[in-house]
């Protein structure tokens, strides 16, 4: 079974793009008319979409439309016909896929995950987004055990590499360090 990346919101993109159209009424004249339209995505996919008789409204609308669109209808459950990179805003295929150790929670205790089937959590990876690092407790190379061939892992390409600024020290008084 697949385990959701911890960042995954299920939602990867939003767009909010006008919708223009030509009003024609022999009563009231003709006259350009523009409403909007929200597109939500998910791994190059349009899961949800909304209209809106103005740009202002579905602006106004994001914060109650990120809380409630999974639970509207009209809201998309089709699943492709891959696995997608459990990167988060990656829409390509995995091709690595590993078994992972553990999970963590927010407070970053750890569960050992014990199956019967040993099957376990799985997730899945493209190449450019196999290595994992050694950051965080959960989506961790350490956390992971290769299921299948290690030819797609690849490091990160030189491109996506940002390095870390070093920003100082802060001294707190003695009284603040306890």
């Amino acid at each position: 079974m697949f385990l959701r990346h911890q960042d995954d919101e299920r939602g990867d993109y939003i767009v909010i793009f006008p919708m223009p159209r030509y009003k024609s009424s022999g009563l009231s004249g003709d006259e350009w008319r523009v409403s909007a339209k929200v597109h939500f995505g998910y791994k190059g996919h349009i899961i949800y979409e909304r209209s809106f008789g103005k740009m202002e409204w579905a602006v106004n609308a994001l914060p109650y439309l990120l809380m409630t669109f999974r639970e509207e209808p009209g809201t998309s459950t089709t699943k492709p016909e891959y696995h997608p990179c459990d990167q988060v805003g990656c829409k390509e295929p995995a091709s690595v896929f590993y078994r992972m150790k553990a999970t963590y929670d927010d407070l970053g205790h750890r569960s050992e995950i014990l199956t019967l089937d040993k099957e376990g959590y799985l997730r899945g990876f493209c190449s450019r987004h196999s290595t994992r690092g050694d950051c965080g407790l959960d989506d961790a190379d350490e956390n992971y055990e290769l299921v299948g061939s290690a030819d797609d892992i690849q490091p990160p390409p030189a491109g996506d590499i940002k390095h870390s600024a070093f920003g100082g020290f802060i001294n707190l008084p003695p009284k603040e360090r306890a």
